[in-house]
């Protein structure tokens, strides 16, 4: 029956797989001086979690849209388990198990956990905000006394600060983020505290630092270029995305195939 929508699956992967190509020599040349895990490369991530969905793609999209949605509903307190039950049926199949649309939904046992590492994630963006909106008070109270060339010389004083607050704002907000890229799956695979996956996770990260930063990208691209097409890709490019992030995880932290977690 779902002849047809997997030579369009076939494709699709065909097309993935020549685009994160792209990040490899970036992967490769920022290591920061050691060796990757196993050699890895953005490719490779994406390669092996394209084979390890491909034949439940279209399953995927469906619990896609079903995350996407929740999330929409209650952002930051539906994220975290979103993500995990993205990783419980990742991880499912690594182990070789059949795909479960109700697996999905073990991700809400790991709601605690999960929305304090959301929580944690969104602390410098909030930071950020409030610094900028302060200095924003500021700047237009410093100026409302002042006229002429003092005006003007004010105004693009404080465009220029706030460009430089900005700028340096969102890398740092980003490149936080990218450290606790492991967080929730090292919540759901190792069952850590949201303090205990986030240290871990910025640890390993740190150690691998090119090949997660060029593995982000093209995770970012992918969901831009989603975006773009009216949203609707998303939904296509939502599982690609976090099989080569359960894919990346394996290869950094090791996994054991023969581990069966109770539900808790």
């Amino acid at each position: 029956m779902f002849n047809k929508p997997m030579g369009i699956v076939d494709n699709l992967g065909v097309i993935y797989s020549s685009l994160v190509g792209s990040c490899d020599q970036f992967s490769n040349n920022h290591s920061g001086g050691k060796k990757m895990v196993n050699e890895m490369t953005a490719s490779r991530c994406f390669s092996e979690g394209w084979n390890l969905i491909k034949d439940e793609y279209l399953p995927m999209v469906g619990i896609s849209l079903c995350g996407l949605v929740l999330m929409y509903l209650l952002p930051v307190l539906l994220q975290g388990p979103v993500y995990c039950g993205m990783f419980v049926i990742l991880f499912d199949r690594m182990r070789g198990r059949q795909f479960s649309f109700e697996r999905f939904f073990d991700g809400f046992n790991f709601f605690l956990p999960s929305l304090l590492v959301t929580i944690i994630t969104l602390i410098p963006g909030l930071i950020l905000t409030i610094v900028v909106v302060i200095l924003v008070f500021v700047m237009a109270a410093s100026g409302a006394a002042l006229e002429g060339d003092n005006l003007y010389g004010a105004i693009m004083g404080s465009i220029g600060l706030l460009a430089i607050v900005l700028i340096v704002g969102v890398v740092a907000v980003i490149s936080f983020q990218i450290l606790l890229s492991f967080a929730l799956p090292l919540v759901v695979e190792e069952r850590l505290g949201p303090m205990d996956a986030c240290r871990k996770s910025a640890r390993a990260v740190g150690d691998n630092l090119g090949f997660v930063v060029g593995l982000v990208v093209i995770q970012s691209l992918l969901l831009l270029g989603g975006a773009l097409l009216c949203g609707i890709g998303v939904l296509f490019a939502f599982p690609i995305v976090f099989a080569s992030s359960a894919v990346a995880y394996r290869h950094i932290f090791g996994f054991d195939s023969t581990r069966n977690h109770p539900l808790i």
